[in-house]
């Protein structure tokens, strides 16, 4: 009877440790429901459909001096308004979303990427995961499906 117990209350206790280790997991790597939106907002403003939830989260520090692939990406962003150079250094936050209305959509491997920091959205791009895929700017329009 007391080995039970015992049995039980390791059960409950490890059930217990396990949800409380889910709930961080969701509070440390979940979207947020207001960047969400701010983020789906600022990518449907450009026209983009993507699907509601991102499909990546990742987090980042931009790098204090950008390599050949961080100025040419910077060039990328400073074409749609955006500029990384003051936060050479800052902590950022990677929020991938599939796009639905790019005319390679189907393959199902075209992202809208937003960049955001403390300070707001720094930068953000639309790209293919396709191997010899692309990288435009966000608001590089040109191969979106219109709206029926």
């Amino acid at each position: 009877m007391i080995n039970f117990f015992k049995t039980r209350k390791i059960l409950l206790l490890t059930l217990l440790a396990a949800a409380v280790t889910v709930g961080i997991i969701f509070l440390l790597f979940g979207a947020d429901s207001e960047v969400n939106q701010k983020n789906l907002d600022f990518i449907r403003s450009y026209g983009w459909e993507v699907e509601e939830n991102p499909t990546e989260i990742a987090r980042l520090t931009i790098p204090e001096e950008f390599d050949t692939v961080f100025n040419a990406y910077n060039e990328l962003a400073q074409n749609a308004g955006f500029d990384l150079t003051p936060y050479k250094g800052v902590k950022a936050t990677r929020y991938s979303y599939r796009v639905l209305n790019h005319q390679d959509s189907d393959s199902g491997l075209i992202r809208a990427n937003i960049f955001v920091t403390k300070d707001g959205i720094a930068a953000a791009d639309i790209s293919s995961l396709e191997l010899g895929g692309f990288l435009i700017p966000i608001s590089d329009t040109s191969g979106q499906i219109p709206a029926q």
